[in-house]
């Protein structure tokens, strides 16, 4: 009864975690834009890949700006393609009223973007091609994607994200061996009815 137990317990917390390769809260921070080499993550099954992560952007008491970034590089397997690309921003905060700061999830580089407005809080859109990303390895960049007022205030904004993976097998679909048998019987019926249509024709 234990073994059981372990078993449905063990089945159950796996297909829990599947999908989220990367979580920042468990594994540290990912290595920044100019930060060498960086991360690197191999995608070896299709379905959902998500990397859980948080960053910052704001200006210091001097007027520069600060920020956080991550940025890894994506390898798929031979055959793969990517079917989606997902971006969400969740728990922002920090942001000062009348400030402006847009985050954006860039990858290729620069072939596809999905960018947040964190003025608004809303998702804004997507630019560029999927399909250019299915050479098979490729950047994933999040950070900010403009920001911010000139005013030397020193402050902070945060936010949690999410980027999900999605990833399809486009490898050709082989011919069942029972299509080949069932077309070979086909041929050969075509062949004796063939053959008897001449002998009766020259009888």
């Amino acid at each position: 009864m234990k073994t059981y137990m372990c078993l449905f317990v063990c089945l159950f917390v796996g297909s829990a975690v599947a999908g989220t390769i990367y979580d920042e809260s468990i594994d540290g921070d990912l290595t920044a834009h100019f930060d060498s080499p960086k991360d690197a993550f191999n995608i070896t099954t299709t379905g959902s890949h998500t990397w859980l992560g948080s960053s910052y952007v704001g200006m210091n008491s001097s007027g520069g700006l600060v920020w956080d970034d991550d940025w890894w590089t994506v390898t798929l397997a031979n055959n793969f393609v990517v079917s989606d690309l997902l971006y969400s921003v969740n728990n922002l905060g920090g942001l000062p009223i009348g400030e402006t700061a847009t985050v954006a999830m860039n990858a290729g580089p620069n072939q596809y973007q999905r960018r947040y407005d964190l003025t608004t809080d809303l998702y804004e859109a997507a630019f560029g091609d999927l399909a250019l990303l299915n050479d098979g390895v490729f950047d994933i960049r999040s950070s900010f994607s403009s920001c911010c007022s000139t005013a030397a205030v020193e402050w902070t904004a945060a936010w949690d994200y999410e980027i999900t993976l999605v990833v399809a097998d486009n490898s050709p679909v082989p011919v069942p061996a029972a299509v080949w048998l069932m077309g070979s019987g086909l041929l050969g019926l075509l062949s004796y009815f063939r053959n008897r249509k001449t002998e009766v024709a020259t009888a």
